[in-house]
């Protein structure tokens, strides 16, 4: 039997209509469904893992092989999500900081779905995009059900990909913004997300780009964390009453927010018991605050570390699949929320799927044969 697969680059997935924000928006949705019914599966011991790292050493006994640095990983992330997808995917990449020095992205992503039932390959497909906007798209989904209905201050800690998709996510469910924050490192990247704000928002009336964290959380309805390369200082006594903080990366932040001030909300508390268990921990016996020794964390890992310790019991904090099907919502103008939300391959194959599918029904892409007769089979 020939067999063959559908091939899409960038433009094909931009043509196919990867960057349709609100569209992505409601596939994550309807992934959060499926994770709250248990129809999806991620990799390792407890079928939740963020995916499987290939890391350099710091002192290589081998002449060509690479070095350790900043951001140097490869990374493969399969799933399968059922549902209406019906799809086993997987995200392979590789990152490098210094990439920038030779004009390429930080990361570069490439993706493979398969049948499920055969195994088969059924598209081939550049995936940077895809990356970029589903995470964008799982904070949305909270942005829509979450932030306050009148929101007009955003703050975006780190003005990189991550928060551009993320701000693109905010514009869409919640088009009163006028005002964005921004708190960066670098001038650079300061000035690409000022321009891409102009550029794509004009109703933006104030773009203000602060020197302190503390400016740039103060007077925010929606603070974006989420920064690479580098895990911010969060001081969480200048967040407001009624903001909507949403933790994308690591950072540090003291306790009393969090624990006082807000509600918690996990986008999928078994990804945190999965990455826990790879790093040698074993909930409820320890947390990361025992295997990391604190500091800079993603927030569902504080999430975590506070039922470990006894802080917060696991009913404290809500799913946010209990968010979408309408078990929990805002209940006044001052309520906080805390939501993490965590880069997790499910969230690829669901996007991809859509993506892929969309190519297929408007004749978008190139198919490449595998085989016409299976050799030696």
């Amino acid at each position: 039997m020939a067999l063959s697969f559908r091939y899409l680059s960038e433009p094909d997935m931009i043509k196919a209509g990867v960057k349709d924000m609100h569209k992505c928006i409601e596939t994550c949705e309807e992934t959060y469904k499926l994770l709250g019914e248990g129809d999806y599966l991620m990799g390792g011991n407890l079928h939740n893992s963020h995916g499987l790292l290939l890391s350099f050493p710091d002192e290589p006994k081998f002449p060509n092989m690479p070095k350790n640095g900043p951001d140097r990983r490869f990374y493969a992330m399969p799933a399968y999500v059922g549902g209406p997808f019906h799809m086993v995917g997987i995200k392979w990449y590789g990152s490098n900081i210094a990439n920038r020095e030779k004009n390429l992205p930080r990361s570069i992503h490439m993706f493979t779905l398969n049948d499920p039932e055969t195994g088969a390959p059924v598209a081939y497909m550049s995936a940077n995009l895809i990356s970029a906007m589903r995470t964008g798209a799982v904070p949305g989904v909270a942005i829509k059900y979450l932030a306050k209905k009148d929101t007009k201050v955003v703050s975006i800690v780190g003005p990189g990909v991550i928060n551009k998709t993320t701000l693109m996510a905010c514009m869409d469910a919640r088009p009163s913004i006028d005002t964005v924050k921004i708190k960066g490192r670098g001038r650079k990247n300061i000035d690409s997300f000022v321009e891409f704000v102009k550029t794509n928002y004009p109703q933006v009336k104030n773009i203000i780009v602060c020197d302190t964290m503390d400016e740039a959380l103060e007077d925010a309805d929606i603070v974006s964390q989420g920064t690479s390369g580098a895990d911010p200082e969060v001081n969480s006594k200048a967040l407001k009453d009624g903001v909507l903080f949403i933790g994308s990366a690591r950072f540090a932040m003291d306790d009393d927010f969090l624990l006082n001030r807000c509600q918690l909300v996990s986008d999928n508390w078994g990804v945190y018991l999965s990455n826990l268990e790879e790093k040698g921990g074993k909930f409820p016996e320890n947390g990361f605050r025992h295997t990391d020794g604190g500091g800079n964390r993603l927030l569902g890992m504080y999430f975590l570390d506070y039922v470990h310790e006894g802080l917060k019991t696991k009913d404290d904090i809500w799913d946010m699949w209990d968010v979408v099907s309408g078990k929990y919502k805002r209940t006044s103008e001052d309520q906080s929320f805390a939501v993490a939300c965590y880069g997790m391959p499910v969230w690829d194959v669901a996007w991809g799927t859509a993506v892929y599918r969309n190519a297929i029904a408007n004749g978008i892409g190139t198919d490449l044969k595998v085989w016409d007769e299976p050799d030696m089979f």
